[in-house]
């Protein structure tokens, strides 16, 4: 982590849908944030997937970072700081 760098720690939902592909996943192990265009559930829904392209879960709708990533119009790359197991959502830190 860069000097100064911040970690925010970022829960992810609808895990409950995608528990194969995170089984999969490793704390430190990358995943992409970005709008999901076509989303027939929420026009704004902000996917979150996977350094194999897996869908891992989503970005709450009162997610700071889904606002602004959806403001930015870009998405972005982090790291999975902390897999919690069990009825814990998992936790991304950039």
């Amino acid at each position: 982590m860069a000097d100064g760098a911040r970690t925010y720690h970022v829960s992810i939902v609808g895990e409950a849908s995608y528990q194969r592909a995170i089984e999969a996943c490793r704390e430190g192990e990358r995943v992409m944030l970005f709008a999901e265009i076509g989303n027939p559930y929420d026009a704004d829904a902000v996917v979150v997937k996977c350094s194999r392209n897996a869908t891992i879960g989503y970005l709450g709708r009162d997610n700071w970072l889904r606002d602004a990533l959806l403001h930015e119009g870009q998405g972005c790359s982090t790291t999975i700081g902390t897999l919690k197991r069990g009825d814990d959502q998992p936790f991304l830190a950039p």
